[in-house]
């Protein structure tokens, strides 16, 4: 085999695993143990996870290079609207190697309303495992527990991507706050 025969060989199957990371796979992750991490914003302020003990979260690890991850990003905008005042909270995980630099004007460009962190893959690593796709999207219970992963943007048929979520949503409210 040569070295262009290998290097699209290698080019298909990235291009295959990255159009199968784009189909919304639900890991259907569980997990028993409570997970408590840190994470810098995207102004250096540390925050830590345990402190959103009670809420229902989402985590959702994305990149500004990433088109999947720019398509879910306006539901996640106003879905926080829509339920940051009922125990329920957004963490935007960027992983650009870039950080700060392109994220912020991204932020503002389409308004992220939610908090952002700067991280990069090998600390996504140690927190979540190795997350082989972006976007990638965790939910918590209110207890802290990851009760869903899904790799990629999720498939809908017959309805938006933000219906979707929303359900998501109400399945992990804190059964209080709905």
């Amino acid at each position: 085999m040569t070295k262009r025969h290998i290097i699209y060989v290698f080019a298909g199957i990235l291009l295959l695993s990255t159009f199968v990371g784009c189909s919304g796979k639900d890991s259907s992750f569980q997990k028993s143990d409570v997970l408590d991490f840190t994470l810098k914003d995207v102004n250096g302020n540390t925050k830590k996870f345990s402190e959103l003990r009670g809420k229902a979260v989402i985590v959702n690890i994305w990149a500004t290079w990433c088109g999947p991850c720019r398509f879910e990003i306006p539901a996640f905008i106003k879905l926080y609207e829509k339920y940051k005042d009922k125990r329920f909270e957004i963490w935007g995980v960027s992983v650009d190697v870039e950080g700060k630099k392109v994220v912020e004007p991204f932020m503002k460009e389409i308004r992220i309303n939610y908090p952002i962190f700067l991280s990069n893959n090998a600390e996504i690593s140690k927190i979540f495992g190795y997350v082989r796709f972006l976007p990638t999207t965790f939910f918590f219970d209110a207890d802290g527990r990851i009760v869903k992963k899904i790799e990629g943007v999720p498939s809908v048929k017959e309805e938006t991507i933000e219906s979707w979520f929303e359900k998501q949503i109400l399945s992990i409210l804190p059964k209080d706050s709905r």
